[in-house]
């Protein structure tokens, strides 16, 4: 084998693949097992094929009827040599063996049932369960059989959002007829507390009875370079930037990218609000802690050029609230003006994206101004960027 990536021989294989059958709740075949493992660039699907007969004749593995799983063995094994697996390469394929068990145990909760009727018409029974029994039993008609094919294959993919929101109504609605006079919301909260609503999404933690869903103002889009986290990272991420909400109106929009360089965990922020670009990068050794210090960054920008911000801001964005920690209002001085100290004016020359960085490389400048040629003359600037390569700013106006 090629060395390359984490995978030098056979032998880091069958590691990843014990790390991997060790974290799997359900049997699963040679495909199943070549896609979780394949979290690294060198690993290829002969390799998984020529290891996992040799593990099963070893005794690390054992092949069933319903798929591979792995032994007693091969879990004391597994258990003693994964540590030597990349750091990069076990969150990536954590985050893949928690994707498909959470898929596999949510199918094994919903049902679904194709009847024909005499008529023509076709009875489509759907029915969502948990570790109990069953959460909700629907049953609809279809004129045919293609939309009943239809029918199953959205619920199978929307099963738990269409409980949920029929929860939501229903209760939504106890609720406001017990505050007309009806029964005392403290009793019909008691009642709904002792149902078991729970299900395949855990609705009963976080579920909001009597309490309609706030609306989060803020657009926030998460990416993620060349790596899979798991999604209590996405939720944490996204819980700190919603806290920037109290600065910005109706029209923030926040961009999240997560990306692992050399060990190294990097967020980087962009946060887009009344036409004005707010921008932070950390790297550190934890994620999360690199998430708070972004947040931080940003914070620190707005209140750092707060009176220019003024106009595009809430204007309680400086209010302290009783939910507020006390590290959001650490003091931050207020740059009051700009000072420019040098000043140049040239004429920008027409030429090619190439001879623009060729010309900023010979004056040793991070960044160069000039009229691109492919673009009929338009206003461009080239710029180095921190990962060693070049970037293109154009104007579009």
């Amino acid at each position: 084998m090629e060395r390359h990536g984490f995978i030098h021989d056979m032998l880091d294989v069958k590691v990843l693949i014990l790390f991997v059958m060790a974290r799997v709740l359900y049997p699963v075949n040679e495909q199943k097992i070549y896609e979780l493992c394949y979290q690294d660039d060198c690993l290829s699907y002969f390799d998984v094929r020529q290891a996992i007969p040799q593990m099963v004749e070893s005794g690390h593995l054992e092949q069933t009827e319903e798929g591979f799983v792995i032994t007693e063995k091969g879990r004391e094994a597994g258990a003693v040599t994964e540590d030597s697996i990349a750091y990069p390469v076990m969150q990536r394929t954590l985050a893949a063996v928690e994707r498909f068990n959470r898929e596999i145990r949510r199918d094994s909760f919903i049902r679904t049932e194709i009847i024909p009727q005499k008529n023509g018409d076709f009875s489509v029974v759907m029915g969502l369960d948990d570790e109990v029994g069953n959460l909700m039993t629907l049953e609809l008609m279809a004129p045919s059989q293609k939309q009943a094919r239809c029918l199953t294959r959205a619920f199978h993919k929307h099963a738990d959002l269409l409980f949920q929101n029929i929860m939501s109504q229903l209760l939504e609605d106890s609720a406001e007829d017990a505050g007309d006079g009806g029964e005392p919301a403290g009793g019909l909260r008691k009642d709904l507390d002792s149902c078991r609503f729970c299900g395949i999404m855990n609705l009963r933690k976080g579920f909001p009875l009597f309490k309609r869903k706030e609306r989060r103002t803020m657009k926030i889009q998460i990416n993620e370079k060349k790596v899979t986290l798991p999604e209590d990272v996405h939720d944490y991420a996204r819980k700190k930037v919603t806290k920037l909400e109290r600065y910005f109106r109706d029209d923030a929009e926040a961009f999240v990218a997560f990306s692992v360089e050399k060990n190294r965990n990097k967020v980087e922020l962009t946060v887009h609000a009344a036409n004005t670009y707010f921008r932070a990068s950390e790297s550190t050794t934890d994620m999360f802690a690199s998430i708070d210090a972004t947040i931080s960054d940003i914070e620190r920008q707005i209140r750092k050029n707060k009176t220019r911000l003024a106009r595009r801001l809430r204007q309680d964005a400086f209010t302290r609230t009783p939910d507020m920690t006390a590290p959001d209002f650490a003091p931050n001085p207020e740059e009051t003006e700009f000072h420019i100290v040098r000043q140049k004016k040239f004429s920008m020359k027409l030429m090619t994206r190439d001879e623009a960085i060729l010309q900023m490389n010979l004056l040793d400048h991070s960044f160069f101004a000039f009229r691109d040629e492919e673009e009929d003359g338009a206003f461009a600037v080239v710029y180095r960027r921190n990962d060693g390569g070049y970037g293109l700013i154009e104007d579009v106006g």
